[in-house]
Protein backbone atom coordinates (compact mmCIF):
# COMPACT_ATOMS: atom_id res chain seq x y z
CA UNK A 1 0.00 0.00 0.00
CA UNK A 2 1.32 3.61 -0.73
CA UNK A 3 1.61 6.25 1.51
CA UNK A 4 -0.43 9.74 1.60
CA UNK A 5 2.39 11.74 0.17
CA UNK A 6 0.24 15.46 0.58
CA UNK A 7 0.33 16.97 3.70
CA UNK A 8 -2.64 18.54 5.31
CA UNK A 9 -3.42 20.49 7.97
CA UNK A 10 -5.67 19.11 10.92
CA UNK A 11 -8.88 20.42 10.80
CA UNK A 12 -10.47 20.77 14.19
CA UNK A 13 -14.43 21.98 14.41
CA UNK A 14 -15.97 22.13 17.73
CA UNK A 15 -19.55 20.96 17.79
CA UNK A 16 -22.18 21.76 20.53
CA UNK A 17 -24.32 18.69 20.45
CA UNK A 18 -27.61 17.31 22.00
CA UNK A 19 -29.32 14.35 20.84
CA UNK A 20 -32.91 12.57 22.18
CA UNK A 21 -33.09 9.12 21.31
CA UNK A 22 -35.58 8.35 18.29
CA UNK A 23 -37.89 6.24 20.81
CA UNK A 24 -37.20 6.22 24.45
CA UNK A 25 -38.74 3.11 25.32
CA UNK A 26 -36.47 1.41 22.60
CA UNK A 27 -33.64 3.14 22.57
CA UNK A 28 -31.05 3.78 25.37
CA UNK A 29 -30.24 7.38 26.13
CA UNK A 30 -26.59 8.10 24.50
CA UNK A 31 -24.56 9.15 27.67
CA UNK A 32 -20.93 10.36 25.70
CA UNK A 33 -21.04 12.75 22.88
CA UNK A 34 -18.92 13.03 20.28
CA UNK A 35 -17.38 16.82 20.50
CA UNK A 36 -14.06 17.07 18.05
CA UNK A 37 -14.00 16.07 14.71
CA UNK A 38 -10.60 15.88 13.02
CA UNK A 39 -9.87 15.57 9.46
CA UNK A 40 -6.56 14.36 8.75
CA UNK A 41 -4.23 11.76 6.31
CA UNK A 42 -2.88 8.32 7.63
CA UNK A 43 -0.04 6.07 7.00
CA UNK A 44 -1.69 3.90 4.74
CA UNK A 45 -0.42 0.03 4.84
CA UNK A 46 0.66 0.09 8.51
CA UNK A 47 -0.57 -2.85 11.12
CA UNK A 48 -3.58 -1.30 12.39
CA UNK A 49 -4.29 1.58 9.93
CA UNK A 50 -7.41 3.00 9.01
CA UNK A 51 -7.52 1.46 5.26
CA UNK A 52 -7.28 -1.90 6.91
CA UNK A 53 -10.50 -1.38 8.89
CA UNK A 54 -13.84 -3.47 7.98
CA UNK A 55 -15.72 -1.30 8.73
CA UNK A 56 -15.23 1.87 7.35
CA UNK A 57 -17.64 3.88 5.56
CA UNK A 58 -16.55 6.87 2.78
CA UNK A 59 -18.92 9.53 2.22
CA UNK A 60 -18.71 13.30 0.63
CA UNK A 61 -18.11 16.53 3.05
CA UNK A 62 -18.01 20.10 2.60
CA UNK A 63 -15.35 21.09 4.24
CA UNK A 64 -16.58 24.63 3.83
CA UNK A 65 -19.42 23.91 6.48
CA UNK A 66 -22.28 24.62 4.05
CA UNK A 67 -23.05 22.26 1.33
CA UNK A 68 -23.59 23.87 -2.06
CA UNK A 69 -23.83 21.99 -5.70
CA UNK A 70 -22.24 24.97 -7.61
CA UNK A 71 -18.74 26.03 -8.65
CA UNK A 72 -18.45 27.48 -4.99
CA UNK A 73 -18.81 24.40 -3.40
CA UNK A 74 -16.04 22.32 -2.11
CA UNK A 75 -17.13 18.64 -0.84
CA UNK A 76 -14.29 15.53 -0.68
CA UNK A 77 -14.77 12.08 -0.30
CA UNK A 78 -13.54 11.07 3.11
CA UNK A 79 -13.14 8.07 5.34
CA UNK A 80 -14.74 7.11 8.96
CA UNK A 81 -14.15 4.42 10.94
CA UNK A 82 -17.11 3.50 12.15
CA UNK A 83 -15.75 0.95 15.33
CA UNK A 84 -13.35 3.60 16.19
CA UNK A 85 -15.97 6.58 16.36
CA UNK A 86 -17.60 4.09 18.37
CA UNK A 87 -14.70 3.16 20.73
CA UNK A 88 -13.75 6.75 21.07
CA UNK A 89 -16.46 9.12 21.30
CA UNK A 90 -14.81 12.04 22.00
CA UNK A 91 -12.78 12.08 18.99
CA UNK A 92 -13.70 10.93 15.30
CA UNK A 93 -10.97 10.71 12.82
CA UNK A 94 -11.59 11.12 8.88
CA UNK A 95 -8.96 10.67 6.16
CA UNK A 96 -9.87 13.01 3.02
CA UNK A 97 -9.01 11.21 0.31
CA UNK A 98 -9.76 13.97 -2.37
CA UNK A 99 -8.48 17.39 -2.48
CA UNK A 100 -9.25 19.46 -4.93
CA UNK A 101 -11.49 23.01 -5.24
CA UNK A 102 -14.38 20.80 -6.73
CA UNK A 103 -16.95 19.12 -5.87
CA UNK A 104 -16.58 15.31 -5.05
CA UNK A 105 -19.29 13.05 -3.74
CA UNK A 106 -21.42 10.47 -3.74
CA UNK A 107 -18.69 7.36 -3.55
CA UNK A 108 -19.43 3.72 -4.54
CA UNK A 109 -16.89 0.70 -3.28
CA UNK A 110 -15.96 -1.92 -5.63
CA UNK A 111 -16.74 -5.04 -4.45
CA UNK A 112 -13.10 -6.04 -3.34
CA UNK A 113 -13.26 -2.80 -1.23
CA UNK A 114 -10.07 -1.58 -2.51
CA UNK A 115 -11.24 1.19 -4.86
CA UNK A 116 -13.65 4.21 -4.63
CA UNK A 117 -16.20 5.93 -7.60
CA UNK A 118 -17.22 8.82 -7.25
CA UNK A 119 -18.80 12.03 -9.07
CA UNK A 120 -16.74 14.93 -9.25
CA UNK A 121 -16.61 18.21 -11.14
CA UNK A 122 -12.99 18.76 -10.97
CA UNK A 123 -13.13 18.99 -14.63
CA UNK A 124 -15.96 21.83 -15.05
CA UNK A 125 -18.72 19.58 -15.50
CA UNK A 126 -20.05 16.33 -13.22
CA UNK A 127 -17.99 13.15 -14.18
CA UNK A 128 -17.66 9.83 -13.14
CA UNK A 129 -14.13 8.75 -11.39
CA UNK A 130 -12.47 5.98 -9.69
CA UNK A 131 -9.35 6.21 -7.69
CA UNK A 132 -7.54 3.73 -4.95
CA UNK A 133 -7.73 3.93 -1.14
CA UNK A 134 -4.43 6.14 -0.87
CA UNK A 135 -6.09 8.62 -3.79
CA UNK A 136 -3.53 7.58 -6.72
CA UNK A 137 -4.91 5.86 -9.71
CA UNK A 138 -7.25 8.42 -10.07
CA UNK A 139 -8.92 8.13 -13.69
CA UNK A 140 -12.25 9.70 -15.52
CA UNK A 141 -14.28 7.11 -16.80
CA UNK A 142 -16.73 9.46 -18.32
CA UNK A 143 -15.18 12.30 -19.98
CA UNK A 144 -18.08 13.51 -21.88
CA UNK A 145 -19.40 17.33 -21.72
CA UNK A 146 -22.60 16.03 -19.91
CA UNK A 147 -23.49 15.30 -16.45
CA UNK A 148 -22.90 12.18 -14.97
CA UNK A 149 -23.40 11.39 -11.31
CA UNK A 150 -24.71 8.42 -8.87
CA UNK A 151 -22.17 5.91 -9.42
CA UNK A 152 -23.08 2.16 -8.55
CA UNK A 153 -20.35 -0.70 -8.99
CA UNK A 154 -22.14 -3.77 -9.80
CA UNK A 155 -21.47 -6.66 -7.42
CA UNK A 156 -19.22 -8.45 -9.75
CA UNK A 157 -17.02 -5.38 -10.12
CA UNK A 158 -17.51 -5.46 -13.99
CA UNK A 159 -19.52 -2.65 -14.61
CA UNK A 160 -20.88 0.90 -13.13
CA UNK A 161 -23.99 1.95 -13.39
CA UNK A 162 -25.14 6.11 -13.30
CA UNK A 163 -26.81 8.49 -14.25
CA UNK A 164 -26.76 11.09 -17.65
CA UNK A 165 -28.10 14.27 -17.91
CA UNK A 166 -29.51 13.64 -21.49
CA UNK A 167 -31.14 17.44 -21.71
CA UNK A 168 -31.39 20.04 -18.34
CA UNK A 169 -34.12 18.31 -17.29
CA UNK A 170 -33.92 14.27 -17.80
CA UNK A 171 -31.21 12.34 -16.39
CA UNK A 172 -31.36 8.37 -17.60
CA UNK A 173 -30.23 5.37 -16.05
CA UNK A 174 -26.98 4.27 -18.04
CA UNK A 175 -24.59 1.36 -17.02
CA UNK A 176 -20.72 0.74 -18.79
CA UNK A 177 -17.89 -1.10 -18.27
CA UNK A 178 -15.77 -0.06 -15.27
CA UNK A 179 -12.75 0.69 -17.63
CA UNK A 180 -15.64 2.99 -18.53
CA UNK A 181 -16.21 2.02 -21.95
CA UNK A 182 -19.41 0.47 -23.66
CA UNK A 183 -21.88 3.08 -21.84
CA UNK A 184 -25.55 1.57 -22.27
CA UNK A 185 -28.68 3.69 -21.93
CA UNK A 186 -30.73 1.72 -19.58
CA UNK A 187 -34.05 4.21 -18.77
CA UNK A 188 -36.14 6.35 -21.28
CA UNK A 189 -38.38 8.69 -19.74
CA UNK A 190 -39.30 11.90 -20.07
CA UNK A 191 -37.78 13.14 -16.53
CA UNK A 192 -35.42 12.33 -14.20
CA UNK A 193 -33.82 8.67 -13.13
CA UNK A 194 -30.64 8.73 -10.49
CA UNK A 195 -29.08 6.83 -8.26
CA UNK A 196 -28.96 3.64 -9.27
CA UNK A 197 -28.44 0.24 -6.93
CA UNK A 198 -27.88 -3.26 -7.53
CA UNK A 199 -29.06 -6.14 -6.34
CA UNK A 200 -27.09 -8.48 -4.96
CA UNK A 201 -27.03 -10.75 -7.13
CA UNK A 202 -26.49 -8.22 -9.82
CA UNK A 203 -29.71 -9.62 -12.10
CA UNK A 204 -31.91 -6.28 -10.90
CA UNK A 205 -31.09 -2.30 -10.35
CA UNK A 206 -33.29 -0.26 -8.23
CA UNK A 207 -33.50 3.90 -8.65
CA UNK A 208 -35.12 7.01 -7.68
CA UNK A 209 -37.36 8.26 -10.66
CA UNK A 210 -39.57 11.55 -11.17
CA UNK A 211 -41.20 10.07 -14.11
CA UNK A 212 -44.79 10.45 -12.38
CA UNK A 213 -44.97 13.55 -10.89
CA UNK A 214 -42.92 12.73 -7.73
CA UNK A 215 -39.53 11.15 -6.69
CA UNK A 216 -40.28 6.98 -6.35
CA UNK A 217 -38.56 3.98 -5.80
CA UNK A 218 -38.48 2.04 -8.96
CA UNK A 219 -36.71 -1.46 -9.74
CA UNK A 220 -36.15 -2.63 -13.41
CA UNK A 221 -33.66 -5.78 -14.54
CA UNK A 222 -30.60 -5.32 -15.21
CA UNK A 223 -30.80 -4.65 -18.85
CA UNK A 224 -33.47 -1.47 -18.45
CA UNK A 225 -36.40 -4.14 -19.15
CA UNK A 226 -39.33 -4.72 -16.88
CA UNK A 227 -39.18 -1.53 -15.11
CA UNK A 228 -41.70 -1.07 -11.98
CA UNK A 229 -42.92 1.47 -9.66
CA UNK A 230 -42.49 -0.19 -5.81
CA UNK A 231 -43.37 3.13 -4.10
CA UNK A 232 -46.38 5.49 -4.00
CA UNK A 233 -45.87 8.58 -2.07
CA UNK A 234 -47.20 11.52 -2.71
CA UNK A 235 -44.08 13.54 -0.97
CA UNK A 236 -41.78 11.69 -2.24
CA UNK A 237 -39.17 8.59 -1.94
CA UNK A 238 -35.52 8.62 -2.66
CA UNK A 239 -32.16 7.40 -2.07
CA UNK A 240 -32.93 3.28 -2.72
CA UNK A 241 -30.37 1.08 -1.09
CA UNK A 242 -30.51 -2.67 -1.33
CA UNK A 243 -29.74 -4.72 1.54
CA UNK A 244 -26.70 -7.41 1.15
CA UNK A 245 -28.67 -10.31 1.20
CA UNK A 246 -31.43 -8.78 -1.57
CA UNK A 247 -34.77 -9.06 0.90
CA UNK A 248 -34.97 -5.80 1.58
CA UNK A 249 -34.69 -1.95 -0.15
CA UNK A 250 -34.00 0.83 2.25
CA UNK A 251 -34.72 4.59 1.52
CA UNK A 252 -35.50 7.65 2.50
CA UNK A 253 -39.53 8.72 2.62
CA UNK A 254 -40.92 12.33 2.63
CA UNK A 255 -43.57 12.90 5.00
CA UNK A 256 -46.02 15.63 6.03
CA UNK A 257 -45.92 16.21 10.03
CA UNK A 258 -48.11 19.19 11.95
CA UNK A 259 -47.47 20.78 7.61
CA UNK A 260 -43.75 20.20 7.99
CA UNK A 261 -41.84 18.23 5.48
CA UNK A 262 -39.81 15.44 7.27
CA UNK A 263 -37.51 12.35 6.28
CA UNK A 264 -37.77 8.95 7.60
CA UNK A 265 -35.81 5.66 6.56
CA UNK A 266 -38.22 3.42 5.46
CA UNK A 267 -37.29 -0.93 4.14
CA UNK A 268 -39.28 -2.13 1.98
CA UNK A 269 -39.29 -5.76 -0.13
CA UNK A 270 -38.13 -5.44 -3.63
CA UNK A 271 -41.62 -6.71 -4.99
CA UNK A 272 -43.10 -3.75 -3.18
CA UNK A 273 -44.73 -5.01 -0.36
CA UNK A 274 -43.98 -4.56 3.40
CA UNK A 275 -43.14 -1.12 3.63
CA UNK A 276 -41.57 -0.66 7.05
CA UNK A 277 -40.64 2.68 8.97
CA UNK A 278 -37.31 2.39 10.85
CA UNK A 279 -37.36 5.92 12.11
CA UNK A 280 -39.76 7.97 13.66
CA UNK A 281 -39.09 11.92 14.64
CA UNK A 282 -39.21 15.47 13.40
CA UNK A 283 -35.98 15.55 11.44
CA UNK A 284 -34.58 14.97 8.44
CA UNK A 285 -33.09 10.91 8.01
CA UNK A 286 -31.61 10.39 4.78
CA UNK A 287 -29.23 8.83 2.74
CA UNK A 288 -29.46 5.02 4.33
CA UNK A 289 -26.17 2.61 3.49
CA UNK A 290 -26.49 -0.66 5.06
CA UNK A 291 -23.64 -2.81 6.73
CA UNK A 292 -22.20 -5.94 4.57
CA UNK A 293 -23.83 -8.63 6.60
CA UNK A 294 -27.13 -6.37 7.11
CA UNK A 295 -27.64 -6.06 10.18
CA UNK A 296 -27.13 -2.56 10.79
CA UNK A 297 -27.68 0.57 8.86
CA UNK A 298 -25.71 4.31 8.83
CA UNK A 299 -27.72 7.01 7.55
CA UNK A 300 -27.29 10.82 7.91
CA UNK A 301 -30.21 12.82 10.19
CA UNK A 302 -29.99 16.43 10.90
CA UNK A 303 -32.98 15.46 13.92
CA UNK A 304 -31.50 17.85 16.70
CA UNK A 305 -30.96 20.80 14.44
CA UNK A 306 -27.14 19.44 13.61
CA UNK A 307 -26.38 17.00 10.94
CA UNK A 308 -25.04 13.60 12.14
CA UNK A 309 -23.92 9.99 10.58
CA UNK A 310 -25.97 7.84 12.97
CA UNK A 311 -25.96 3.75 13.16
CA UNK A 312 -28.87 2.01 13.99
CA UNK A 313 -30.10 -1.82 13.95
CA UNK A 314 -31.61 -2.87 11.28
CA UNK A 315 -34.61 -3.25 13.21
CA UNK A 316 -34.66 0.71 14.05
CA UNK A 317 -33.75 0.31 17.63
CA UNK A 318 -30.15 0.52 19.26
CA UNK A 319 -29.40 4.19 17.59
CA UNK A 320 -26.21 5.57 18.11
CA UNK A 321 -24.73 9.05 16.91
CA UNK A 322 -21.10 8.05 15.60
CA UNK A 323 -20.34 11.79 15.05
CA UNK A 324 -22.18 14.95 14.32
CA UNK A 325 -20.90 17.03 11.27
CA UNK A 326 -21.56 19.98 9.28
CA UNK A 327 -24.06 20.27 6.94
CA UNK A 328 -23.37 18.83 3.80
CA UNK A 329 -22.78 15.48 4.54
CA UNK A 330 -23.58 13.32 1.98
CA UNK A 331 -24.73 9.03 1.01
CA UNK A 332 -22.17 7.73 3.04
CA UNK A 333 -22.11 3.93 1.95
CA UNK A 334 -20.36 0.76 3.89
CA UNK A 335 -17.03 -0.84 2.80
CA UNK A 336 -17.61 -4.45 1.72
CA UNK A 337 -15.80 -6.51 3.87
CA UNK A 338 -14.62 -9.01 1.02
CA UNK A 339 -11.45 -6.31 1.33
CA UNK A 340 -11.18 -7.36 5.39
CA UNK A 341 -11.47 -11.48 4.83
CA UNK A 342 -8.97 -11.12 1.35
CA UNK A 343 -6.71 -9.53 3.84
CA UNK A 344 -7.00 -11.90 6.65
CA UNK A 345 -6.88 -15.02 4.32
CA UNK A 346 -4.55 -14.10 1.79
Amino acid sequence: MAYYRNKVLLIVLAILVACRPTNPTDIPPLNVRPTEIVITALPFGTAGSLIQSSDLIALGVDLDGGFSFGPEGNAEIVLLDIRAAQQNPGKAVLVNLTNHPGNDLTPSWSPDGKRLAFRSSRDGNDEIYVMNLDGSGLTNLTNNPVNEISPAWSPDGRQIAFARSVTETNNEIYVMNADGSNAVRLTDSPSLDEYPTWSPDGEQIAFMSHRDGNWEIYVMNADGSNARRLTDNPQGDNSPAWSPDGSWIAYSSDLIVAREVNSEIYVVNPDGSSSIALTDNPGGDEFPTWSPDGQQLVFVSNRDGHYGVYLMNASGSNLTLLVEVPEGWLRPVWRPHSYYREAVTG
